[in-house]
């Protein structure tokens, strides 16, 4: 496959997977915790039990949407591998690399905005490129963002944030429910002289911090997909250089430019989804253990066949 120029330092790996690891659990569990409340609230210690037994049920038998449709639906095409046999070597090298059972299959989004996904569900997933990112990226650049999207399914990321989100809306739920039976008691519960205001101050922020919590989970994932394609392809610095490539002004639309000349306003942190680049591309530079200079070799024929 495409040469490695770089290595990686082993001990950083285990020590970040480890730290990501440990930030997932945390996250969920006070997902956990919050939706527990919320249960405990409504109906003591029998509400715990079903707000939990719920979530369980809802995780284990709904079926979730097949890969294949999901990304139809969002206008993808497939990608047959004898029309790129170069990029689904490359997508095959990564999934042996990953020690993953089946291939993901691979899919095409037409339209210029540079963009991976990765969608998996029981015994099923894929990886979608847009015509955006395989204009922009080298091959040593495409491989990286490629290993991203394939460690997403390595880790289950899929089902860790369907976890997350099903949480989130159940806590909304029960807290939106609390919130009604309140206002219809009030009465009754001034007139024992009950106290009002922590139930209703855990009613009404347990939603937001659940939200909070799930984007935590989303940005760590990101971290740790980042530290596992690094791992698969032995070069941090490709997926570096393609995060650059990704948010460079270039990268923009010709909407995009006239809404926004400056750039879209920043957000804090914790409100994203994706961590801030520049932390993802210090974090990925930070693994680098030693340079060796390979020579960059053509990848692309000249017309990509869409």
């Amino acid at each position: 496959m495409i040469p490695n120029p770089y290595a990686i330092d082993p001990e950083q790996v285990l020590s970040r997977k480890a730290g990501n690891l440990v930030q997932t659990l945390a996250a969920l569990a006070g997902m956990t915790g919050l939706l527990s409340l919320v249960g405990w609230t409504l109906a003591g210690e029998e509400g715990v039990w079903w707000s939990l037994g719920v979530s369980l049920l809802v995780n284990l038998f709904a079926p979730g949407m097949a890969p294949s449709l999901t990304l139809r639906l969002a206008g993808a095409r497939r990608i047959d591998p004898s029309v790129w046999p170069d990029l689904h070597r490359m997508v095959v090298y990564l999934t042996r690399r990953a020690h993953l059972e089946t291939i993901p299959r691979l899919y095409y989004l037409p339209t210029p905005i540079p963009n991976a996904i990765a969608v998996a569900s029981r015994g099923e997933s894929a990886v979608a490129i847009s015509d955006g990112l395989l204009r922009r990226l080298d091959p040593h650049e495409l491989q990286a963002v490629l290993a991203h999207e394939i460690s997403h399914i390595k880790n289950g990321d899929t089902q860790v944030m369907a976890l997350a989100d099903l949480f989130r809306r159940l806590t909304l739920m029960l807290a939106t429910l609390g919130q009604i039976l309140l206002l219809l008691l009030l009465p009754f519960l001034l007139a024992e002289g009950r106290g009002v205001l922590p139930i209703l101050l855990l009613l009404v922020t347990a939603p937001t911090l659940s939200a909070l919590l799930q984007l935590s989970i989303s940005r760590t994932r990101e971290f740790a997909a980042d530290l596992d394609a690094a791992d698969l392809t032995g070069n941090p610095r490709a997926l570096a250089s393609a995060l650059r490539r990704i948010e460079s002004p270039f990268a923009r639309t010709l909407l995009d430019r006239l809404l926004f000349p400056l750039g879209h306003p920043q957000e804090p942190g914790w409100l994203r989804t994706h961590p801030a680049t520049e932390e993802r591309i210090r974090r990925l530079l930070e693994l680098e253990h030693r340079h060796i200079f390979v020579q960059r070799s053509g990848f692309w024929p000249a017309s990509a066949g869409f």
